[in-house]
């Protein structure tokens, strides 16, 4: 991919987040900037063009959300309208947000990326992704507008939230006993070592260290 900026140190990236606010991770879509061309640019052009685009939308995006019905049993997808009117899109899956960065600066080209909202400021320094032109999405005004808030960058919206959620522990009550109160610090607990899973992922283990 070309005319991708440098992203900022890992260290001064992680200086700017408040560990705290990603106690609720929320998670939405963004288009990835056209090569070669400035954000603004892409932004332009797309309604235009995305009837002449060939093949089929390609998503970088977590396991399980590929499903139609990933709304739940019962419920009409999110997914469905789109899959009905034109080919099922093409998916790769990611699986972390260090990882799906990794994908696109090694040269990875997909027209959608599934983030969480605390990576959407590196996926803005790196250049990648071109803002939402948000006067396309007719349901757009019906978003929690706290979530949709987190996904702008200098007053563009860059993110669009799909879903949100907690990260917390899980433990089974018939074979773990807290010490004291429920907390984060079951994960340090010695009575448990070798017992606990976690997924690979450095920011939610910062967080949990800031609640500790």
């Amino acid at each position: 991919m070309t005319g991708i900026k440098p992203v900022a140190s890992w260290e001064s990236m992680i200086n700017r987040r408040r560990f705290v606010e990603l106690g609720m991770l929320a998670a939405g879509t963004s288009f990835l900037a056209a090569c070669g061309g400035s954000s603004s640019d892409s932004a332009s052009s797309a309604s235009g063009s995305i009837a002449d685009e060939p093949g089929n939308l390609s998503i970088l995006e977590w396991a399980g959300y590929e499903y139609p019905a990933y709304g739940g049993k019962g419920a009409k997808g999110v997914l469905q309208g789109y899959v009905d009117a034109y080919k099922a899109p093409k998916y790769t899956f990611l699986t972390s947000d260090d990882q799906a960065l990794a994908k696109v600066r090694a040269g990875s080209t997909p027209d959608i990326v599934h983030p969480c909202v605390s990576y959407v400021q590196d996926w803005v320094n790196l250049g990648a992704i071109q803002p939402w032109d948000t006067s396309l999405l007719k349901n757009f005004g019906n978003l929690n507008p706290v979530l949709v808030k987190g996904g702008q960058v200098d007053g563009k919206q860059y993110f669009i939230p799909a879903d949100w959620g907690f990260s917390s522990p899980l433990y089974r009550s018939d074979k773990v006993e807290p010490d004291g109160e429920e907390s984060w610090n079951l994960f340090y607990d010695k009575r448990y070592k070798g017992k606990i899973s976690w997924w690979d992922s450095p920011l939610e283990n910062f967080l949990i260290y800031g609640y500790t």
